[in-house]
C-alpha cells in the first residue's frame, strides 16, 4: 500500500517516479488516521445501540512494508512484506466485544484468515457448510479451549510455507525453527536434523503435499 499523505498531513511527500509510493515519513500519520477511522466506526455503533452486540475484528492483510520498524518484546522488528519471513505474513488480530471478550485477554494459538468465516458463522448461529476451509476460533474468543489450529499456510506468488508453533517448512525444502520468530528464524539443514525436526519435516510435508499437489515431494530435496 502506498505511504501517501492523509487529511492529517495533506502536504506530506508523495514520493517520486512511477507509482509514487510515497514517503515513510507519512507512516505515523497513516496509523493515526486509521485509528481515528476505527474510532468513528465504534462511535457510530454506540450511537445506534449496537456496540454491546457487535464483535469487532481488526487485522492487517500481510506483513508491514520494509521501510518501517516496530518494537516487539523490546526488540526492533523490520517489516517483511512480500517475503517468506514471519514478518511478511504475521499480523496482529485484535478482537473486541464488550461483555463477551475479557478485556486484556490474549490467545497464543495459531489463527489463519480462512478461520474468519467459520468463526463468524458459528457466532451468528449459522451452519458451517461442509468442506469450508478454516477452523472456528469462536470458543477461544469466549474464553473456552475450542479446537486449536495445528498449522497455518501462507502463499505469495510461487513461494509458500506451512507453519506450526515450532517449525516452518517452505516449498523449497527449507525447514526453520521459528520459536523465536519474528525476531529470528533458524534454518535447520537435513545434516543437522534431530528426531524432532525430522518428524516435523514429515508432518509438515504431508500438509504441503495436500495443499500443493502439483509440487508433491518437491520440498523433500535438500536446500
Amino acid at each position: 500500500m502506498p505511504l501517501l499523505p492523509t487529511p492529517l498531513n495533506p502536504q506530506g511527500s508523495r514520493g517520486q517516479g512511477v507509482g509514487k509510493r510515497g514517503d515513510k515519513q507519512n507512516f505515523p500519520f497513516l496509523i493515526e488516521y486509521l485509528d481515528r477511522q476505527v474510532g468513528e466506526v465504534v462511535k457510530k455503533l454506540t450511537e445506534l445501540g449496537l456496540r454491546e452486540n457487535t464483535l469487532i475484528l481488526f487485522s492487517g492483510d500481510n506483513g508491514t512494508e520494509g521501510v518501517t520498524t516496530e518494537m516487539r518484546d523490546g526488540r526492533e522488528i523490520h517489516g517483511g512484506k512480500g517475503s517468506m519471513l514471519d514478518t511478511g505474513s504475521w499480523v496482529p488480530l485484535l478482537a473486541n466485544w464488550p461483555g463477551v471478550i475479557a478485556a486484556g485477554s490474549d490467545y497464543a494459538g495459531l489463527v489463519d484468515f480462512t478461520d474468519l468465516m467459520p468463526t463468524c458463522l458459528e457466532l451468528a448461529g449459522a451452519a458451517v457448510p461442509p468442506g469450508l476451509d478454516g477452523v472456528s476460533f469462536a470458543p477461544q474468543l469466549q474464553g473456552r479451549p475450542g479446537r486449536p489450529r495445528a498449522w497455518v499456510h501462507s502463499l505469495y506468488v510461487d513461494k509458500y510455507f506451512v507453519r506450526d508453533e515450532h517449525w516452518k517448512l517452505r516449498e523449497n525444502g527449507q525447514l526453520f525453527d521459528v520459536r523465536n520468530a519474528p525476531a529470528a528464524e533458524t534454518l535447520v539443514t537435513p545434516e543437522s536434523d534431530t528426531p524432532d525436526s525430522t518428524a516435523a519435516r514429515a508432518r509438515l510435508q504431508t500438509v504441503l503435499d495436500k495443499l500443493h499437489p502439483e509440487g508433491r515431494g518437491k520440498s523433500t530435496r535438500k536446500p
